[in-house]
């Protein structure tokens, strides 16, 4: 590309000398001779690119050219690589935060059930990094509630809306023992752990 600008940059400049030329002679026969000269200078500018393109190796021209295109393709095949590569890992890390979120819901069932007769609805894990591993993990958030006995619907409770420090300070009591329990048990610490108690 930068081989055909340059060639149309010197026809547009010998075209501007040849127009200077022109008005500078007198006009006569000297003038017409130096037209034709010029013309044929002219001429042959234009057709520079045709004496170059049979002189040069054709075949190095063309393997030039090819090359371009592959690579081109090579850098199109390596891009969409890298984003299905990164959807890959995206899907595993996810697969594998849902099944470690499984185990450790399954490690804790029964002991939240015995003793605060709470039930995990969901565990959200936050891991910092790439790798999912327990010494990444930089937050658990576990969204619990009540364990309903025999399928029955538990009763609606009254609903007070008047502030009650106590109630508060109950809940965030149970809530901390249940972090605890919670630390202990998943062999992580106590203060990346933020337990939701539903009704809480």
């Amino acid at each position: 590309m930068s081989y055909f600008t340059e060639w149309i940059m010197q026809i547009i400049i010998f075209l501007l000398f040849m127009t200077i030329i022109e008005m500078l002679l007198p006009s006569g026969t000297t003038k017409k001779y130096t037209k034709v000269i010029m013309s044929l200078l002219l001429i042959s500018l234009i057709l520079s690119p045709l004496y170059t393109f049979f002189t040069s190796d054709v075949e190095k021209i063309l393997s030039d050219i090819y090359q371009s295109e592959r690579s081109s393709q090579n850098a199109e095949v390596e891009k969409t690589f890298e984003m299905k590569k990164k959807e890959i890992q995206a899907s595993l890390r996810a697969y594998t935060l849902e099944q470690l979120s499984v185990q450790m819901n399954e490690l804790v069932e029964e002991e939240l059930i015995a003793q605060f007769n709470l039930k995990i609805d969901e565990i959200d894990i936050e891991i910092e990094g790439d790798l999912v591993a327990v010494d990444q993990i930089a937050a658990i958030t576990v969204y619990l509630r009540e364990v309903e006995e025999d399928g029955l619907i538990a009763p609606v409770a009254l609903v007070n809306i008047s502030p009650s420090l106590e109630k508060n300070r109950q809940s965030l009591a149970e809530e901390k023992q249940v972090a605890q329990v919670l630390a202990d048990q998943w062999e992580v610490s106590e203060q990346i752990i933020d337990v939701l108690i539903e009704g809480g």
